[in-house]
């Protein structure tokens, strides 16, 4: 067993910064945010060096280091103690290089720095110790962020709007979660091909055939029956998309799905947000109609007949 736990692995892959300290030849300490910092394998965490020759000078004399990963929402995160490794060139290097050029790092990459975690370690707040919750931390410090947006001194900074649907659905969310992690039943009222189930740490292909397209869907975290984070259309316009699945008794579960992220102009980020959630809407009354009648609506195929690719026969949108 490697010395990254699950939960560490998805805390680094969600925050992406990293604060690194590293030794001075002086002895003094130098502190510097990373936000290429991700998980390499079940020992190692990396970064890219993209404009870091003090890290980068430091541990060519010094290979010790330490990173701190937080959640600023939860309060919570880990430090991670190792031995740092420069990387310039060779297989690995061009490997990890092409690594984060999938994520989407697009910025010239000078060195790569591999750490292999000799240990881990727990940072929480000590606002926990006064016996508050993860809920009660969370929605203080969303509060304050919120307080800090309408503040005119900051007006100039553009939040991305965030993309939402919702949707009773008549069936438990065992039966709900397995129609969205499994291909075999999505293709059914969503996409028409998956290349694989929804699996935390994977990656998968969804075809939609009548259009002639396709994404690449990262799947950043998945609870059983609950919840589903992932990262699509990267790298070119990514975004994150999450499912959750609130139990109503135990035949009914409301779902909703959160699109945020956004990149680009203002107007691009608008008609983004506009059209994904007019698109999830769709989708949930297509899962609706599919689990609790065995309707297949055709809803993505009909939702625009002129730009379906010459030949597509479709489904004709009959029921099963």
């Amino acid at each position: 067993m490697g010395t990254l736990t699950s939960e560490m692995k998805r805390l680094v892959q969600r925050q992406r910064l990293g604060f690194v300290a590293t030794v001075c030849p002086d002895g003094t300490p130098n502190l510097s945010p990373k936000g290429t910092t991700d998980v390499w394998d079940d020992d190692h965490l990396v970064f890219a060096d993209i404009r870091s020759p003090g890290t980068i000078a430091n541990l060519r004399h010094n290979p010790s280091i330490e990173i701190n990963v937080v959640d600023p929402i939860l309060r919570k995160g880990y430090r991670f103690k190792g031995i740092a490794r420069v990387l310039a060139e060779g297989a690995l290097f061009d490997e990890i290089l092409a690594f984060f050029r999938k994520r989407g790092v697009a910025s010239p990459i000078q060195h790569i720095v591999l750490i292999r975690v000799e240990r881990a370690l727990p940072l929480t707040s000590p606002a926990y110790d006064s016996g508050a919750t993860e809920e009660e931390v969370r929605g203080r410090w969303l509060e304050y962020w919120r307080s800090l947006e309408g503040d005119d001194s900051i007006g100039s900074t553009i939040q991305s709007p965030v993309a939402s649907a919702q949707m009773l659905i008549r069936k438990p969310s065992e039966e709900v979660f397995r129609a969205l992690v499994d291909p075999a039943i999505t293709s059914r009222f969503w996409f028409t091909k998956g290349s694989a189930p929804l699996e935390a740490g994977t990656q998968v292909r969804w075809d939609w055939e009548m259009y002639g397209a396709s994404v690449t869907v990262e799947v950043k975290e998945l609870e059983e029956n609950k919840r589903i984070l992932f990262e699509w259309n990267g790298p070119a316009n990514p975004s994150f998309v999450e499912w959750d699945l609130a139990p109503r008794g135990r035949d009914q579960t409301f779902v909703k799905v959160r699109n945020w992220g956004f990149a680009g102009g203002t107007d691009k980020i608008v008609a983004d947000a506009i059209g994904s959630a007019g698109g999830f809407s769709f989708v949930l009354a297509a899962l609706k109609a599919f689990l609790e009648h065995g309707i297949e609506l055709n809803l993505i195929a009909d939702h625009d007949p002129d730009a379906l690719v010459e030949g597509w026969a479709g489904q004709g949108g009959h029921h099963r």
